[in-house]
């Protein structure tokens, strides 16, 4: 890891986001819950029938199922073989098709899918911008990414992280955005925010140590209707699209 790296793997985290031990993070009601909400986020804001979908960094398996029900085909891109372990029965069914290659330079031409998305990477990669420039290339349509919100409880994330670590074990630190990075970051490349979804206002972490998933689900439903979860939740589910195809901005309920 280079002195200014993040993580183990700094252009290349689904190594680590890819493994059995990080799945154990989204097991039981806590996790399945988890999951839950990030893909009521990905079946608002992927829009239209029989697109072209590419998961940069989807060895994690968490989109597939989703992706697959609304009809979509999925490709699948892995920095390495061992990034497609853990996704090998639904390559072998046809669910999905694996490819390998650098996230600073996907192996595929300009355009060639309606949709791409990210989830649990960005914020582990250490040349963040040209990760979005290269998801904007390769997009004909729209991007969806995942990211950490600054202007949340992750405030207190430095100071915090040795809670965290202790509560999931297997954390890894990762870097924090806010809106009008992240916005900027992506208006450089002709994409417009068309809309966001900020999952929860409290940490996961507090949500594993707490082990009660119904008052989590209260809680969390509680704090959304208060209006307190679109100013400060996090992470942030967002979606960007190609700036002509832009017409409105949305906060997605």
């Amino acid at each position: 890891m280079t002195r200014n790296s993040i993580t183990n793997h700094p252009n290349a985290p689904d190594i680590e986001s890819s493994t059995a031990d990080y799945a154990m993070r989204f097991s039981g009601k806590i996790g399945e819950w988890f999951l839950d909400v990030q893909n009521h986020a990905s079946k608002t804001l992927i829009n239209g029938k029989a697109l072209r979908v590419l998961d940069v960094g989807g060895g994690h398996g968490q989109n597939i199922q989703t992706i697959h029900s609304l009809g979509h085909t999925l490709t699948i891109l892995g920095s390495n073989d061992e990034c497609g372990h853990r996704i090998q029965s639904d390559i072998t069914l046809g669910k999905v098709q694996f490819n390998t290659g650098s996230f600073l330079s996907l192996p595929y031409a300009d355009r060639s899918f309606d949709v791409v998305i990210t989830y649990r990477t960005l914020s582990h990669m250490d040349n963040w911008e040209a990760f979005i420039e290269e998801l904007c290339r390769v997009s004909s349509h729209s991007v969806i990414i995942d990211y950490p919100e600054k202007f949340s409880f992750n405030v207190f994330s430095n100071f915090l992280f040795f809670l965290k670590k202790y509560v999931e074990k297997n954390t890894r630190r990762y870097l924090c955005f806010n809106q009008r990075q992240i916005d900027d970051a992506f208006s450089l490349h002709g994409f417009t925010h068309q809309a966001r979804y900020k999952q929860f206002l409290l940490p996961m972490a507090a949500h594993r140590m707490l082990r009660m998933k119904t008052l989590s689900v209260f809680g969390e439903g509680l704090f959304r209707a208060l209006g307190l979860t679109p100013l400060f939740g996090s992470p942030v589910v967002s979606c960007f699209a190609i700036t002509s195809r832009s017409d409105k901005n949305l906060e997605v309920e």
